[in-house]
């Protein structure tokens, strides 16, 4: 009895206190499962998706599919390359399509590159392309004949005289705009073939190897002025050669080694001048001429404008008009004052029609097309009330001097939003297309304006693709020479969709809408982005507007706990633009994705599309406001939103963008950026070229102030405490 009434009593006890105890554990394991409720991404079960894999992007798994055409001159025919590497053309007018070569053939010749001539009887072939530079290399050229089937052997069919140049890489060759007359570059000289089966002729003679280009860019013009290779237009009757000369023998000759796949040492060499090379003859010297296509001894050389010295200028356009009439628009070397100028075939002495100023920035100059045989169409800055300007179209007079009372540029357009391109010219309708961002820079759409027949506004403009649907509002397009026809890129923010259109029709058809894409991105954890405009305050500044992007990690809840790195990616430079409603896939998806990174790009001051108040504000400060403009955004990002890891903010960009990278991690009044990458980066401006150093930061002798303040060395000493990884190659051809 004893023994059991002791055993009753703390039983009872037992009970009771194993029943706190439960309920204490129950307590805590409920806290347990709510943070780690909160702490826990998104799972697998909510049907996310799968994460993106480096793979995915880099070996082209979900490579987007283009549709790129090349309209056969006037006609309303273009040629393409089908997914199996067969040539065709299609006759959009006709509804006809019809093969040119066969995927054997092409597959057979080792084709790396093709023209189809404009009136469909040969294709130039290109083989074994060796790269010059950015836009130019030298290939192994044939003629595949289309009837035949077979190749021309003898091309290019030279005089015995030149017979050692049999079998040799040319620098270029090319049809002419109609037919099949060729014209083709060897050793910086120009030869003229009137037909495949022809004997070549030698147009020039002073070419010289990395001294002397003829009818084909040096390093400079190719790099950062005319921005291709091709420096030769033949006229439209094919009896001249318009063509620009470079003289490079005083520019500065720079070495580095390459390497060949047998790690055997090569020294490549080439002319680069450097902004800091106080020479007068610094840059090249560059002239305009006309040669007659059969009498090479026949040549006339274009004068420059008196008002530019011929060793302190650039030739930023050279164009036809008609037959006996050309156009060459002329750059000082400072590049804020730009003349347009007419020539006829028969003297050397310019009509300047217009003379254009840039005091407080730079001049950008943009592609011109013909309108009639007196006047022609582009794009120029029209200046509104608030004395800021944006980029118009307009119609320039051949016959018009600049010093006449009634010389008075006739803009035909002049909304207070940026014209970016204009696509192509119908003169039958008489018809302008062009591409424009209607007021928000983030998007790009395709517009269309009618002129009457004295170039005073019929109708429009009207916007062809403003009416899409959200998924589509970044544009762009091929058209046709004649206007005609298009081929209109739908590019974001949805996946891209080519579709062929007429503008003298309904016509519509879809080439390609990357549907197979889009069914499998349906199967990944997809990163969301979200677009974002931010007044940024500064004392003693006007307000001002940031436009910014930032892709979120597919798993990311705003009101977990949970916080995530933030990666900027910078790039920054005047007149450059990275927030686009456009799709994209690349490393940022796989970051975001795979490895829960937040993902921002930052369009601050200098960038493009918002009217030259805004882009020009960076004129001799580069390092400075478009730097400040990043960190502030990042700062904003970091103070906005919680779920940001501020121990793990990072930047990362390269060439200019390398450059705002290095600038920011090294600003002395922040600490926002505990990691910087710089790929390629300008540190000091002074041994950049001359061209792109003194468009935007002056002649360095009268500037010498403006390139102290844009060196990133001296702030190389704020990188103590903070990570820094350089990248750069050892064969760059732009930083050396």
């Amino acid at each position: 009895m004893k023994q059991e009434l002791v055993g009753s009593s703390p039983s009872q006890k037992n009970w009771r206190g194993i029943l706190i105890a439960l309920l204490v554990i129950l307590v805590v394991c409920s806290l347990i499962v709510i943070a780690v409720i909160l702490v826990t991404p998104k799972t697998s079960n909510e049907k996310l998706g799968k994460p993106f894999t480096f793979e995915d992007f880099s070996d082209g798994r979900l490579k987007i599919k283009t549709f790129n055409v090349d309209w056969l001159g006037n006609s309303n025919k273009y040629s393409y390359l089908t997914r199996e590497n067969e040539i065709m053309v299609n006759d959009v007018e006709n509804n006809k399509s019809y093969s040119l070569m066969d995927n054997a053939t092409y597959h057979f010749l080792n084709i790396s590159s093709y023209k189809v001539s404009t009136d469909l009887k040969y294709i130039l072939i290109a083989t074994n392309l060796s790269e010059i530079f950015r836009h130019s290399y030298k290939a192994f050229y044939s003629i595949y004949d289309v009837e035949n089937k077979q190749r021309i052997k003898n091309f290019p069919s030279m005089p015995n005289k030149l017979a050692s140049m049999k079998n040799k890489k040319l620098q270029h060759a090319d049809w002419s705009d109609d037919g099949h007359h060729l014209t083709f570059l060897y050793e910086n000289d120009i030869y003229y073939q009137e037909s495949p089966e022809s004997t070549a002729e030698r147009l020039t003679v002073t070419g010289k190897p990395n001294k002397i280009f003829n009818g084909i860019c040096d390093w400079l013009y190719e790099e950062e002025i005319l921005f291709r290779s091709k420096a030769h237009w033949l006229s439209p009757n094919k009896k001249k050669i318009l063509y620009l000369s470079f003289d490079d023998s005083n520019v500065a000759l720079h070495k580095f080694p390459v390497y060949d796949k047998s790690n055997r040492e090569n020294e490549f060499e080439f002319r680069y001048p450097k902004a800091s090379d106080n020479r007068s003859n610094v840059n090249p010297i560059a002239d305009v001429r006309i040669v007659d296509v059969h009498n090479n001894k026949a040549e006339l050389h274009l004068s420059p404008p008196n008002e530019f010295p011929k060793s302190q200028l650039y030739i930023a356009n050279a164009k036809w008009i008609n037959d006996e009439k050309v156009l060459v628009i002329w750059l000082n070397r400072e590049q804020n004052q730009a003349i347009h100028a007419i020539y006829s075939v028969d003297s050397h002495r310019p009509t300047i029609i217009f003379h254009e100023k840039s005091p407080h920035g730079w001049i950008s100059v943009s592609e011109l097309f013909v309108w009639d045989d007196n006047s022609y169409v582009t794009i120029i800055p029209k200046t509104e009330g608030d004395d800021d300007s944006w980029k118009n179209l307009v119609v320039l007079d051949t016959r018009k001097q600049n010093d006449q009372v009634d010389n008075i540029p006739t803009f035909i357009t002049s909304e207070k939003w940026d014209k970016q391109e204009i696509l192509a010219v119908d003169k039958e309708s008489r018809s302008i297309f062009y591409l424009g961002n209607n007021g928000d820079p983030r998007k790009m759409h395709i517009f269309k304006i009618s002129l009457r027949d004295d170039n005073s506004v019929d109708y429009g403009p009207v916007c062809l693709t403003c009416n899409k649907s959200e998924d589509c509002t970044y544009h762009s397009a091929q058209f046709a020479r004649n206007g005609k026809y298009y081929i209109e890129k739908c590019g974001g923010p949805g996946v891209p969709i080519y579709t062929l259109k007429s503008t003298v029709n309904d016509k519509n058809v879809i080439l390609e809408d990357n549907a197979p894409l889009r069914s499998k991105i349906e199967s990944y954890a997809w990163p969301r982005k979200e677009y974002h405009e931010i007044r940024v305050n500064r004392e003693d500044e006007e307000p001002y507007i940031i436009y910014t992007s930032i892709i979120l990690p597919p798993q990311l809840n705003k009101n977990h706990i949970t916080k995530y790195p933030l990666l900027v990616y910078t790039y920054g430079g005047p007149d450059t633009q990275l927030v686009k409603e456009n799709f994209q896939i690349g490393w940022h998806t796989y970051l975001s994705s795979a490895e829960n990174t937040i993902y921002v790009e930052i369009d601050g001051r200098g960038s493009s599309g918002r009217g030259q108040k805004y882009s020009h504000i960076l004129y001799k400060k580069l390092g400075t406001l478009e730097v400040q403009d990043q960190i502030a955004v990042t700062r904003y990002f970091c103070e906005k939103y919680e779920f940001i890891d501020q121990s793990r903010v990072a930047i990362w960009g390269w060439s200019y963008g390398g450059f705002v990278t290095t600038h920011a991690l090294g600003d002395e009044h922040s600490n926002i950026f505990k990691c910087g990458i710089a790929v390629a980066p300008v540190t000091d401006w002074r041994y950049y070229d001359t061209t792109y150093s003194e468009k935007y930061l002056g002649l360095y002798k009268k500037n010498a102030d403006a390139y102290a303040r844009a060196s990133v060395i001296p702030k190389v000493k704020n990188f103590k405490n903070k990570k820094f990884f350089l990248i750069h190659g050892t064969a760059d051809g732009k930083l050396i």
